[in-house]
């Protein structure tokens, strides 16, 4: 039988002691309160972004409505360039473009919303919101708490720095993570009416 030279086979360990001071193990890692939250917070984060988005969305799709509302070309047609009363043939007609908004304002939009679609008309577009600022939040939340873990004090207290760090770290993550589709879909979706 040949003998097997693989490196696991050739391997030795020693587990005695060869130095006078004892062993020191490492100590777990101590959970600190931002870091036993860290769940609670994605949970909590996502039900707080989802209550805020049913609250202030009407707002949200009155000002979207307002913004992609550039006008409706109309043209007018205007008589001759010739006095018709005189005998005279009409040579060319005038058109007159002038644009039409379809609001008037912010009232205005709430009642031709609500009398074309009803209430619900008002929320057009908000699923798609929705699905995307419980992630806004969630991940908003969840990354605070879990760089207030890392920076916070002996005391779980942040720092004035501290604190600024982890809110810009926060923003960084929501931005990057899901802001950018999340507001390109809404207003996609509420312009697509």
């Amino acid at each position: 039988m040949p003998l097997d030279c693989s490196p696991i086979n050739t391997l030795t360990m020693s587990l005695t002691q060869t130095t006078p001071q004892p062993v020191k193990l490492a100590e777990p890692p101590k959970l600190t309160p931002s870091s036993r939250r860290g769940l609670r917070s994605v949970i909590a984060g996502g039900l707080t972004g989802g209550i805020n988005i049913c609250i202030v969305f009407p707002t949200e799709f009155i000002k979207t409505q307002l913004q992609l509302d550039s006008g409706k070309t109309i043209l007018t047609a205007h008589h001759s360039l010739l006095n018709t009363n005189r005998g005279l043939s009409p040579l060319a007609t005038i058109l007159q473009a002038r644009k039409v908004r379809t609001y008037e304002g912010s009232l205005d939009v709430v009642r031709k919303t609500v009398k074309e679609r009803g209430v619900k008309g008002m929320y057009k577009g908000v699923t798609v919101l929705l699905s995307g600022t419980v992630p806004t939040y969630a991940v908003r939340f969840g990354t605070f708490d879990h760089l207030k873990g890392h920076f916070a004090g002996a005391d779980g207290q942040l720092s004035p720095i501290g604190r600024l760090g982890c809110g810009l770290g926060a923003g960084v993550a929501e931005a990057t993570l899901v802001v950018t589709w999340v507001e390109t879909l809404k207003v996609r979706l509420i312009s697509d009416q």
